[in-house]
Protein backbone atom coordinates (compact mmCIF):
# COMPACT_ATOMS: atom_id res chain seq x y z
CA UNK A 1 0.00 0.00 0.00
CA UNK A 2 2.88 2.39 0.68
CA UNK A 3 4.36 1.70 -2.75
CA UNK A 4 0.98 2.32 -4.40
CA UNK A 5 0.66 5.59 -2.49
CA UNK A 6 4.03 6.79 -3.77
CA UNK A 7 3.25 5.82 -7.37
CA UNK A 8 -0.21 7.45 -7.30
CA UNK A 9 1.16 10.66 -5.80
CA UNK A 10 3.92 10.81 -8.40
CA UNK A 11 1.38 10.28 -11.21
CA UNK A 12 -0.89 12.98 -9.76
CA UNK A 13 1.95 15.50 -9.78
CA UNK A 14 2.81 14.64 -13.37
CA UNK A 15 -0.73 14.91 -14.72
CA UNK A 16 -2.06 17.62 -12.46
CA UNK A 17 -5.22 15.62 -11.83
CA UNK A 18 -6.03 15.17 -15.50
CA UNK A 19 -5.05 11.49 -15.69
CA UNK A 20 -5.94 8.22 -14.03
CA UNK A 21 -4.06 9.07 -10.85
CA UNK A 22 -7.32 10.24 -9.25
CA UNK A 23 -8.73 6.75 -9.73
CA UNK A 24 -5.64 5.41 -8.04
CA UNK A 25 -6.26 7.66 -5.03
CA UNK A 26 -9.79 6.39 -4.48
CA UNK A 27 -8.76 2.81 -5.18
CA UNK A 28 -6.02 3.17 -2.59
CA UNK A 29 -8.58 4.35 -0.03
CA UNK A 30 -10.80 1.34 -0.79
CA UNK A 31 -7.90 -1.08 -0.41
CA UNK A 32 -6.92 0.55 2.87
CA UNK A 33 -10.45 0.18 4.25
CA UNK A 34 -10.56 -3.44 3.10
CA UNK A 35 -7.24 -4.75 4.37
CA UNK A 36 -6.51 -2.39 7.26
CA UNK A 37 -9.38 -0.54 8.92
CA UNK A 38 -11.77 2.37 8.37
CA UNK A 39 -9.77 4.83 10.46
CA UNK A 40 -6.78 4.54 8.16
CA UNK A 41 -9.06 4.85 5.12
CA UNK A 42 -10.70 8.06 6.43
CA UNK A 43 -7.32 9.57 7.24
CA UNK A 44 -6.08 8.65 3.78
CA UNK A 45 -9.15 10.24 2.12
CA UNK A 46 -8.50 13.48 4.00
CA UNK A 47 -4.88 13.47 2.91
CA UNK A 48 -5.84 12.66 -0.68
CA UNK A 49 -8.41 15.47 -0.75
CA UNK A 50 -5.82 17.94 0.49
CA UNK A 51 -3.36 16.59 -2.06
CA UNK A 52 -5.88 17.10 -4.87
CA UNK A 53 -6.53 20.67 -3.74
CA UNK A 54 -2.82 21.42 -3.62
CA UNK A 55 -2.19 19.84 -7.02
CA UNK A 56 -5.13 21.69 -8.56
CA UNK A 57 -3.98 24.99 -7.05
CA UNK A 58 -0.41 24.47 -8.23
CA UNK A 59 -1.62 23.53 -11.70
CA UNK A 60 -3.83 26.63 -11.90
CA UNK A 61 -0.95 29.01 -11.09
CA UNK A 62 1.43 27.25 -13.48
CA UNK A 63 3.85 25.75 -10.98
CA UNK A 64 3.48 22.28 -12.50
CA UNK A 65 5.08 21.40 -15.81
CA UNK A 66 2.15 20.04 -17.80
CA UNK A 67 1.79 19.31 -21.50
CA UNK A 68 -0.51 21.42 -23.68
CA UNK A 69 -2.98 18.50 -23.86
CA UNK A 70 -3.13 18.23 -20.07
CA UNK A 71 -3.55 22.00 -19.76
CA UNK A 72 -6.41 21.94 -22.28
CA UNK A 73 -8.10 19.13 -20.32
CA UNK A 74 -7.80 21.07 -17.10
CA UNK A 75 -8.93 24.32 -18.71
CA UNK A 76 -12.02 22.92 -20.44
CA UNK A 77 -15.09 22.41 -18.27
CA UNK A 78 -16.44 19.71 -20.52
CA UNK A 79 -13.19 17.84 -20.16
CA UNK A 80 -13.48 18.08 -16.36
CA UNK A 81 -17.00 16.68 -16.56
CA UNK A 82 -15.88 13.83 -18.80
CA UNK A 83 -12.91 13.11 -16.57
CA UNK A 84 -15.06 13.21 -13.44
CA UNK A 85 -17.76 10.99 -14.96
CA UNK A 86 -15.20 8.55 -16.33
CA UNK A 87 -13.29 8.47 -13.07
CA UNK A 88 -16.50 8.01 -11.08
CA UNK A 89 -17.63 5.17 -13.33
CA UNK A 90 -14.26 3.47 -13.10
CA UNK A 91 -14.20 3.96 -9.33
CA UNK A 92 -17.70 2.47 -9.05
CA UNK A 93 -16.67 -0.56 -11.09
CA UNK A 94 -13.50 -0.99 -9.05
CA UNK A 95 -15.39 -0.63 -5.77
CA UNK A 96 -17.98 -3.20 -6.88
CA UNK A 97 -15.32 -5.68 -7.90
CA UNK A 98 -13.24 -5.13 -4.77
CA UNK A 99 -16.26 -5.42 -2.46
CA UNK A 100 -17.37 -8.62 -4.19
CA UNK A 101 -13.89 -10.09 -3.96
CA UNK A 102 -13.53 -9.06 -0.32
CA UNK A 103 -16.93 -10.48 0.62
CA UNK A 104 -16.15 -13.72 -1.15
CA UNK A 105 -12.77 -13.91 0.55
CA UNK A 106 -14.29 -13.18 3.95
CA UNK A 107 -16.98 -15.80 3.40
CA UNK A 108 -14.36 -18.34 2.43
CA UNK A 109 -12.24 -17.44 5.45
CA UNK A 110 -15.27 -17.68 7.75
CA UNK A 111 -16.25 -21.05 6.29
CA UNK A 112 -12.70 -22.27 6.68
CA UNK A 113 -12.59 -21.00 10.26
CA UNK A 114 -15.89 -22.68 11.09
CA UNK A 115 -14.78 -25.91 9.43
CA UNK A 116 -11.49 -25.82 11.33
CA UNK A 117 -13.32 -25.17 14.59
CA UNK A 118 -15.74 -28.01 13.89
CA UNK A 119 -12.88 -30.39 13.15
CA UNK A 120 -11.09 -29.27 16.31
CA UNK A 121 -14.21 -29.70 18.44
CA UNK A 122 -14.90 -33.14 16.99
CA UNK A 123 -11.32 -34.19 17.57
CA UNK A 124 -11.38 -32.95 21.15
CA UNK A 125 -14.72 -34.65 21.72
CA UNK A 126 -13.41 -37.94 20.34
CA UNK A 127 -10.24 -37.66 22.41
CA UNK A 128 -12.26 -36.99 25.56
CA UNK A 129 -14.58 -39.87 24.76
CA UNK A 130 -11.64 -42.21 24.21
CA UNK A 131 -10.08 -41.08 27.49
CA UNK A 132 -13.36 -41.57 29.36
CA UNK A 133 -13.92 -45.00 27.83
CA UNK A 134 -10.35 -46.01 28.62
CA UNK A 135 -10.70 -44.78 32.18
CA UNK A 136 -14.01 -46.59 32.59
CA UNK A 137 -12.52 -49.81 31.21
CA UNK A 138 -9.50 -49.54 33.52
CA UNK A 139 -11.76 -48.90 36.50
CA UNK A 140 -13.94 -51.89 35.64
CA UNK A 141 -10.97 -54.21 35.17
CA UNK A 142 -9.19 -53.06 38.33
CA UNK A 143 -12.37 -53.26 40.39
CA UNK A 144 -13.18 -56.71 39.04
CA UNK A 145 -9.69 -57.89 39.96
CA UNK A 146 -10.02 -56.48 43.47
CA UNK A 147 -13.50 -57.89 44.05
CA UNK A 148 -12.45 -61.36 42.95
CA UNK A 149 -9.91 -61.43 45.79
CA UNK A 150 -12.31 -60.28 48.53
CA UNK A 151 -14.50 -62.71 50.45
CA UNK A 152 -15.78 -60.33 53.11
CA UNK A 153 -19.01 -58.56 52.13
CA UNK A 154 -18.30 -55.41 54.09
CA UNK A 155 -14.91 -55.10 52.43
CA UNK A 156 -16.63 -55.54 49.07
CA UNK A 157 -18.99 -52.66 49.82
CA UNK A 158 -16.18 -50.37 50.97
CA UNK A 159 -14.02 -51.20 47.96
CA UNK A 160 -16.80 -50.51 45.44
CA UNK A 161 -17.90 -47.12 46.80
CA UNK A 162 -14.33 -45.90 47.33
CA UNK A 163 -13.10 -46.97 43.89
CA UNK A 164 -16.04 -45.36 42.08
CA UNK A 165 -15.70 -42.10 43.99
CA UNK A 166 -11.93 -41.87 43.49
CA UNK A 167 -11.99 -42.82 39.80
CA UNK A 168 -14.64 -40.31 38.71
CA UNK A 169 -14.62 -37.76 41.54
CA UNK A 170 -18.34 -38.05 42.21
CA UNK A 171 -19.82 -36.10 45.09
CA UNK A 172 -21.06 -39.17 46.95
CA UNK A 173 -21.41 -42.93 46.39
CA UNK A 174 -23.26 -45.43 48.59
CA UNK A 175 -24.78 -48.90 48.55
CA UNK A 176 -28.10 -50.07 49.98
CA UNK A 177 -28.91 -53.74 50.59
CA UNK A 178 -32.40 -55.19 50.84
CA UNK A 179 -33.33 -56.48 54.31
CA UNK A 180 -34.59 -60.01 54.99
CA UNK A 181 -38.23 -58.88 55.00
CA UNK A 182 -37.75 -57.09 51.62
CA UNK A 183 -39.38 -53.98 53.03
CA UNK A 184 -36.45 -51.62 53.58
CA UNK A 185 -33.15 -50.79 51.91
CA UNK A 186 -30.43 -50.48 54.53
CA UNK A 187 -27.35 -48.39 53.79
CA UNK A 188 -24.25 -50.55 54.34
CA UNK A 189 -21.52 -48.36 52.86
CA UNK A 190 -20.85 -44.79 51.73
CA UNK A 191 -18.00 -42.43 50.99
CA UNK A 192 -16.71 -39.65 53.22
CA UNK A 193 -17.83 -38.56 56.65
CA UNK A 194 -21.44 -38.38 55.50
CA UNK A 195 -21.35 -42.01 54.42
CA UNK A 196 -19.86 -43.14 57.73
CA UNK A 197 -22.47 -41.18 59.68
CA UNK A 198 -25.33 -42.66 57.66
CA UNK A 199 -24.01 -46.21 58.11
CA UNK A 200 -23.53 -45.73 61.87
CA UNK A 201 -27.03 -44.26 62.10
CA UNK A 202 -28.39 -47.33 60.26
CA UNK A 203 -29.95 -45.15 57.57
CA UNK A 204 -32.67 -46.97 55.64
CA UNK A 205 -35.25 -46.22 52.95
CA UNK A 206 -38.60 -47.92 52.51
CA UNK A 207 -39.20 -49.87 49.32
CA UNK A 208 -40.75 -47.56 46.70
CA UNK A 209 -39.79 -44.37 48.54
CA UNK A 210 -37.52 -41.79 46.89
CA UNK A 211 -35.24 -42.43 43.93
CA UNK A 212 -33.48 -45.35 45.65
CA UNK A 213 -36.75 -46.96 46.74
CA UNK A 214 -38.30 -46.59 43.28
CA UNK A 215 -35.22 -48.15 41.70
CA UNK A 216 -35.57 -51.15 44.00
CA UNK A 217 -39.31 -51.43 43.38
CA UNK A 218 -39.14 -51.14 39.60
CA UNK A 219 -35.73 -52.83 39.31
CA UNK A 220 -34.81 -50.25 36.69
CA UNK A 221 -32.13 -47.57 36.61
CA UNK A 222 -33.32 -44.05 37.44
CA UNK A 223 -31.28 -41.08 36.17
CA UNK A 224 -32.09 -37.58 37.45
CA UNK A 225 -30.05 -34.75 35.93
CA UNK A 226 -31.61 -32.09 38.20
CA UNK A 227 -32.92 -33.38 41.53
CA UNK A 228 -34.75 -30.12 42.26
CA UNK A 229 -36.99 -30.81 39.28
CA UNK A 230 -37.88 -34.33 40.47
CA UNK A 231 -40.78 -34.86 42.88
CA UNK A 232 -39.51 -38.28 44.04
CA UNK A 233 -36.14 -36.98 45.25
CA UNK A 234 -35.57 -37.10 49.02
CA UNK A 235 -33.04 -34.50 50.26
CA UNK A 236 -30.48 -35.45 52.90
CA UNK A 237 -29.12 -32.87 55.33
CA UNK A 238 -25.73 -34.60 55.31
CA UNK A 239 -25.49 -34.20 51.52
CA UNK A 240 -26.54 -30.58 50.88
CA UNK A 241 -24.66 -30.17 47.58
CA UNK A 242 -26.46 -32.91 45.66
CA UNK A 243 -27.62 -31.66 42.25
CA UNK A 244 -27.92 -34.85 40.18
CA UNK A 245 -28.33 -38.53 41.02
CA UNK A 246 -28.36 -41.95 39.40
CA UNK A 247 -29.58 -45.13 41.13
CA UNK A 248 -28.77 -48.58 39.69
CA UNK A 249 -30.37 -51.85 40.89
CA UNK A 250 -27.96 -54.53 42.11
CA UNK A 251 -29.33 -57.67 40.48
CA UNK A 252 -28.20 -61.29 40.43
CA UNK A 253 -30.22 -62.83 37.62
CA UNK A 254 -33.82 -62.09 38.74
CA UNK A 255 -33.02 -61.48 42.40
CA UNK A 256 -32.72 -57.95 43.78
CA UNK A 257 -29.86 -57.54 46.27
CA UNK A 258 -29.85 -53.77 46.67
CA UNK A 259 -29.19 -50.42 44.99
CA UNK A 260 -26.00 -48.61 43.99
CA UNK A 261 -26.63 -44.86 44.34
CA UNK A 262 -24.32 -42.12 43.03
CA UNK A 263 -24.79 -38.37 43.55
CA UNK A 264 -22.95 -35.34 42.19
CA UNK A 265 -22.84 -31.62 42.89
CA UNK A 266 -23.30 -30.61 39.21
CA UNK A 267 -26.53 -30.54 37.23
CA UNK A 268 -26.47 -32.88 34.22
CA UNK A 269 -23.33 -34.63 35.46
CA UNK A 270 -24.20 -38.15 34.31
CA UNK A 271 -24.08 -39.46 30.73
CA UNK A 272 -25.25 -42.79 29.36
CA UNK A 273 -21.68 -44.04 29.55
CA UNK A 274 -21.73 -43.42 33.32
CA UNK A 275 -24.95 -45.40 33.65
CA UNK A 276 -23.52 -48.31 31.63
CA UNK A 277 -20.39 -48.34 33.79
CA UNK A 278 -22.38 -48.33 37.03
CA UNK A 279 -24.57 -51.18 35.75
CA UNK A 280 -21.45 -53.23 35.03
CA UNK A 281 -20.01 -52.50 38.47
CA UNK A 282 -23.34 -53.35 40.13
CA UNK A 283 -23.36 -56.73 38.38
CA UNK A 284 -19.77 -57.41 39.43
CA UNK A 285 -20.63 -56.51 43.01
CA UNK A 286 -23.69 -58.79 42.98
CA UNK A 287 -21.61 -61.77 41.83
CA UNK A 288 -18.82 -61.04 44.31
CA UNK A 289 -21.33 -60.54 47.13
CA UNK A 290 -23.01 -63.88 46.44
CA UNK A 291 -19.60 -65.58 46.31
CA UNK A 292 -18.69 -64.02 49.65
CA UNK A 293 -22.03 -65.12 51.15
CA UNK A 294 -21.45 -68.72 50.04
CA UNK A 295 -17.93 -68.58 51.45
CA UNK A 296 -19.26 -67.30 54.78
CA UNK A 297 -21.84 -70.10 54.91
CA UNK A 298 -19.18 -72.72 54.23
CA UNK A 299 -16.93 -71.22 56.89
CA UNK A 300 -19.81 -71.19 59.38
CA UNK A 301 -20.59 -74.85 58.68
CA UNK A 302 -16.95 -75.80 59.03
CA UNK A 303 -16.74 -73.91 62.29
CA UNK A 304 -19.92 -75.58 63.55
CA UNK A 305 -18.73 -79.04 62.54
CA UNK A 306 -15.34 -78.44 64.11
CA UNK A 307 -17.01 -77.35 67.34
CA UNK A 308 -19.22 -80.47 67.36
CA UNK A 309 -16.16 -82.67 66.92
CA UNK A 310 -14.41 -80.89 69.77
CA UNK A 311 -17.43 -81.35 72.04
CA UNK A 312 -17.58 -85.03 71.14
CA UNK A 313 -13.92 -85.48 72.00
CA UNK A 314 -14.38 -83.74 75.35
CA UNK A 315 -17.37 -85.95 76.17
CA UNK A 316 -15.47 -89.11 75.24
CA UNK A 317 -12.62 -88.09 77.52
CA UNK A 318 -14.89 -87.27 80.48
CA UNK A 319 -14.01 -89.35 83.58
CA UNK A 320 -17.59 -89.67 84.82
CA UNK A 321 -21.22 -88.96 83.98
CA UNK A 322 -21.37 -85.74 86.00
CA UNK A 323 -18.40 -84.23 84.17
CA UNK A 324 -19.90 -85.35 80.87
CA UNK A 325 -23.17 -83.60 81.62
CA UNK A 326 -21.41 -80.40 82.71
CA UNK A 327 -19.30 -80.43 79.54
CA UNK A 328 -22.34 -80.96 77.31
CA UNK A 329 -24.32 -78.18 79.02
CA UNK A 330 -21.44 -75.71 78.84
CA UNK A 331 -20.73 -76.37 75.17
CA UNK A 332 -24.42 -76.10 74.26
CA UNK A 333 -24.63 -72.82 76.18
CA UNK A 334 -21.70 -71.38 74.23
CA UNK A 335 -22.70 -72.76 70.84
CA UNK A 336 -26.33 -71.71 70.99
CA UNK A 337 -25.66 -68.46 72.85
CA UNK A 338 -28.55 -69.44 75.12
CA UNK A 339 -29.59 -67.79 78.35
CA UNK A 340 -29.78 -71.10 80.21
CA UNK A 341 -29.08 -74.74 79.46
CA UNK A 342 -30.20 -77.61 81.67
CA UNK A 343 -30.00 -81.38 81.41
CA UNK A 344 -32.57 -83.52 83.24
CA UNK A 345 -32.03 -87.22 84.06
CA UNK A 346 -35.09 -89.39 84.66
CA UNK A 347 -35.08 -92.14 87.33
CA UNK A 348 -34.91 -95.67 86.01
CA UNK A 349 -38.53 -96.30 86.92
CA UNK A 350 -39.70 -93.37 84.82
CA UNK A 351 -37.65 -94.21 81.78
CA UNK A 352 -39.65 -95.30 78.74
CA UNK A 353 -39.56 -99.03 78.16
CA UNK A 354 -38.05 -100.21 74.94
CA UNK A 355 -38.13 -103.66 73.49
CA UNK A 356 -34.82 -105.41 73.19
CA UNK A 357 -33.85 -106.14 69.62
CA UNK A 358 -34.49 -109.66 68.47
CA UNK A 359 -31.42 -111.77 68.11
CA UNK A 360 -30.85 -113.70 64.93
CA UNK A 361 -30.76 -117.39 65.93
CA UNK A 362 -30.14 -118.63 62.45
CA UNK A 363 -26.81 -120.34 61.84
Amino acid sequence: LLLITVLVSFGLLRTGGAGAAVIGLFTLAILTATFLNQRYAIALLVIESLLLLVVGWQASIGNLELSSEQLNLLATGESWINISFGNSLQILIIVTIVVAVVRSARNLLEQQRMLTQTITDNRNSLENQVLENTKALETTVNLSRRLSNLLDRQQLVTEVVEQIQQAFNYYHVHIYLLDDFQEHLIMVGGTGEAGSALVIGKHKIMMGEGIVGLTAKTRETILVQDVYQNDDWLPNTLLPETKSEVAVPIMLEDELLGVLDVQDDKIGRFAQSDVDLLLTIATQFAIASRTAAIYEQIQARLKHQTHINQVGQKIELSPNVTFTLHTAARELYQSLNANRVGITLFPKALRPRTKAPKQDTRL
